[in-house]
């Protein structure tokens, strides 16, 4: 469940942001009529923008903590799930932009937590040879939760009915409270910065960082968080359809990389995907540049498909498969700070960016 919130709270904010900031869509007769919360929050774009950024900040947070925690794993899972309960609460029944900005990072804590714990429990029970199909059950989970996020958000998107995206995350998060008692409980240890520098740690933990700094720079989070938005130019009317089959897409190719792991090696995938999304991407600048829709929409499709057949999960998977279980987290948290800290630059800078080039 805790993948499956990341990917939701990475997405959640795409579809309904003409709705939230501007009122833009006109209410259904059906819809129920809320008395208490205002039907939008009316903000300027960069304030959005930050409030979307701000998960980043929370995450950044969040994994630093994650790796330097010691305690039981029940213990940290509880913590975790407190902080997504609380960040989804206060997101969903916000009534000014600011509450809404504390509680994408509250939230963005809990998923930090996350990022760091959960690759590192798929390795440690996954059998040798079925390392990398465990390992992308991660990665599985975080796509099936945007996916999850966009179809909310095309039936949602309504001015009486957007805090239900929001709030839908609160319901995952008390799921993790009920399945608490079945968490396999162990002994985490904090591993100290000295002994991160031992040269065979030092070795994993640098290409951990350099990993994960490779995986925002491909420009994953300015499509997830803004795929809605950035379409809109060419389908003005299925911008958040479009996004839709992006997400179905990448859910599909996700699943056959747990297979390819395995037999064809990361390094392999990874270069692969580097190389593909690189191709992909020019394509995709100059057909929003020309305004070809259906270039747009194709290499947007493929751009999703190339990261996660290996930009997507095998950041992840480095840390356990490089260092030992004693260091895992530390090194796994240090790696995901450098990519909360791409993701906050990309997921802030973006929309201003894209207006002040047209």
């Amino acid at each position: 469940l805790g993948p499956l919130s990341f990917g939701f709270h990475i997405s959640e904010l795409n579809s309904p942001q003409a709705v939230i900031t501007t009122c833009a869509s006109e209410p259904s007769i059906s819809d129920p009529s809320p008395s208490m919360f205002p039907e939008c929050l009316p903000m300027p774009e960069a304030q959005y923008a930050s409030i979307v950024a701000i998960l980043s900040i929370g995450g950044l947070i969040g994994s630093l903590l994650a790796g330097l925690v010691s305690g039981s794993r029940r213990r940290v899972a509880l913590i975790n799930a407190i902080l997504l309960l609380a960040g989804s609460l206060l997101t969903g029944l916000a009534t000014t932009p600011f509450h809404m900005l504390c509680g994408r990072f509250l939230s963005g804590m809990g998923i930090g937590v996350v990022a760091v714990m959960a690759p590192i429990w798929l390795v440690h029970i996954a059998p040798p040879d079925l390392r990398g199909a465990f390992g992308t059950v991660n990665q599985l989970g975080i796509v099936i939760g945007i996916l999850l996020a966009q179809i909310f958000g095309l039936y949602l998107s309504t001015p009486n009915l957007w805090r239900y995206i929001l709030l839908f995350p609160a319901l995952l998060a008390l799921g993790q409270l009920f399945l608490l008692p079945l968490t396999p409980d162990s002994h985490l240890y904090p591993t100290s910065l000295s002994a991160l520098l031992q040269p065979d740690r030092r070795r994993a933990l640098v290409t951990t960082v350099a990993l994960q700094i490779g995986q925002q720079g491909s420009g994953i989070n300015a499509v997830m968080f803004y795929s809605t938005s950035i379409l809109s130019s060419v389908f003005p009317k299925s911008a958040a359809l479009v996004s839709l089959l992006i997400s179905i897409s990448n859910v599909g190719v996700t699943l056959a990389a747990a297979n390819l792991l395995d037999r064809l090696g990361h390094r392999q995938l990874l270069v692969g995907s580097s190389l593909t999304t690189s191709v992909v991407l020019l394509a995709l600048a100059t057909s929003l540049a020309f305004n070809w829709a259906f270039v747009s929409a194709v290499a947007i499709i493929l751009f999703v498909c190339s990261f996660a057949i290996g930009l997507g999960p095998i950041p992840f998977l480095a840390a356990p498969a490089l260092v030992d279980p004693e260091a895992a987290g530390a090194v796994q948290s240090l790696g995901l700070a450098a990519n909360w800290v791409g993701g906050f630059l990309i997921g802030s800078a973006f929309l201003s960016i894209r207006s002040s080039i047209g």
